[in-house]
């Protein structure tokens, strides 16, 4: 039982010595980090770690060498322990039980050691394919049917749209329409996340961009958002409505509202308070009837019909930017065109922010940041990103970032290095790009395979995992 092991305080030279598992038996004092630990820890057992994956992976892997091993072994015949291919085939038996066998071990240690109650199912489901997945403790459930959670302990749940959708609640064990939301279950449940495509009358095209909660005693300008159109055409916002987390707070945009092509509107709490601060910025109007609050909160946007058009859920903690929460800088969207519900794609802005034009001059301010590309000191630089989900079945997206327009070309490979894809061999224009590649068009096989982006004649290259 490891985590016997892990809690032994006799010093040993060997393993588990005291000071390298300080960290995580305090962290397992917390009961937020236990209850997370433990939900996670049961969802890969169930996901990750099933015999039917794991044990696909390792033949996939053994098959990769199998050919190798016998110039291995008489090669190395003096050192090598393997002695012949049988012995080569009861090891991969002795990784083929301990991978069959782990998971129900693994769940007898925890009820040993932590004491939890009975694993109840829970049941996932999206109201329409390829629509968007739920995550369970971060983890995409919509490779099985259900997930194994513990009884009475809370875990953590987020809808996470596809592209051209967007989430609108939940039904089931939570009745909700935030994204994020967490359950208890005392039973065998089921839930299901309701998502609806974009349509050209309920538009997701205007995004909350910029927002001012907590702005500095030295620049009160009150609060303000910004809202931004990032597309090439306008978009009539005619008695659509902004809100907070209270649905009594509601701001109504004139008849005639249009938001021009590219263009920002900026809704403030007090209109001589933010003229005073910024006497140049001609896209404001207000009052909108109350404040944001400074320990986070939740913003919307609905169209006309009432529809949700676009909503964040902030905080003043990290992951979110600290730095927003008092310091002078505002909350800034790092690329509009990205996913404005998650803390990593928000930085602090320079000293003010920037109402009314683009986010630039972003801080780096999120130093827990995950994902690199969108958190560099200068604006661009060339970067290949982790590939995401990963591992992945059958579609995984591949970031990266180009400091000068270039000629690149990214390639899949297998682990012998066989051309499996060239997914793309064009020029590409500064910035941030991302790109879809499916296993499921190759025919691939479970198993590791590199990716590889080529560029002025360098190249950078990392690996992902396909699960099936």
């Amino acid at each position: 039982n490891m985590f016997e092991k892990l809690h032994m305080l006799t010093e040993t030279n060997y393993e588990h010595p005291t000071w390298s598992t300080l960290l995580f038996r305090k962290l397992l004092e917390n009961a937020a980090f236990r209850a997370s630990f433990l939900q996670r820890y049961s969802v890969h057992l169930h996901l990750s770690f099933n015999p039917g994956r794991s044990l696909a992976l390792m033949y996939s892997m053994a098959g990769l060498i199998a050919d190798e091993v016998p110039d291995h072994m008489r090669r190395w015949s003096k050192t090598m322990r393997l002695g012949n291919d049988m012995n080569w085939e009861k090891h991969l038996d002795v990784m083929r039980n301990f991978l069959s066998q782990r998971p129900d071990k693994e769940r007898e240690h925890i009820k040993s050691f932590f004491g939890t109650g009975p694993l109840h199912s829970l049941i996932t489901r999206v109201n329409r394919a390829k629509s968007g997945v739920i995550r369970v403790e971060g983890v995409r459930s919509d490779t099985t049917d259900y997930v194994l959670l513990y009884r009475g302990i809370p875990a953590q749940l987020r809808a996470v749209p596809a592209a051209g959708y967007r989430f609108v609640r939940w039904e089931g064990v939570s009745q909700t329409n935030s994204a994020d939301i967490q359950v208890t279950l005392d039973k065998n449940s089921e839930i299901q996340a309701i998502f609806e495509p974009i349509t050209s009358t309920q538009t997701s095209e205007v995004v909350i961009n910029e927002i001012h909660y907590n702005p500095a005693s030295t620049q009160d300008s009150d609060d303000w958002v910004e809202l931004h159109n990032p597309n090439d055409y306008a978009v009539d916002m005619s008695f659509w409505f902004f809100s907070d987390s209270d649905d009594a707070h509601r701001y109504y945009f004139a008849s005639g509202s249009l938001l021009a092509e590219g263009g920002f509107r900026v809704l403030v709490r007090t209109p001589e308070d933010f003229a005073a601060v910024y006497p140049t910025v001609s896209v404001a109007e207000g009052p909108i009837g109350f404040g944001f609050a400074g320990s986070g909160e939740l913003l919307r946007l609905f169209n006309a019909q009432g529809q949700l058009v676009d909503s964040v859920r902030y905080d003043d903690q990290s992951p979110w930017p600290t730095a927003a929460d008092g310091q002078g800088a505002s909350l800034a969207l790092v690329n509009p065109l990205l996913d404005n519900a998650q803390a990593r794609f928000w930085s602090a802005s320079a000293n003010g922010g920037t109402p009314g034009g683009p986010n630039l001059d972003v801080l780096v301010a999120n130093e827990l940041n995950e994902n690199p590309l969108y958190n560099t000191d200068q604006p661009y630089q060339t970067q290949l990103g982790n590939n995401y989900p990963n591992p992945f079945n059958p579609t995984t997206t591949i970031p990266f970032s180009l400091e000068k327009a270039s000629k690149v070309r990214l390639t899949v490979y297998d682990m012998l290095g066989r051309s499996v894809q060239v997914i793309i061999d064009e020029y590409r224009s500064e910035g941030t790009h991302e790109v879809r590649f499916s296993a499921g068009l190759n025919g691939l096989s479970s198993g590791l395979y590199m990716y590889s982006l080529e560029f002025d004649g360098e190249r950078i290259t990392k690996t992902m995992l396909l699960l099936k």
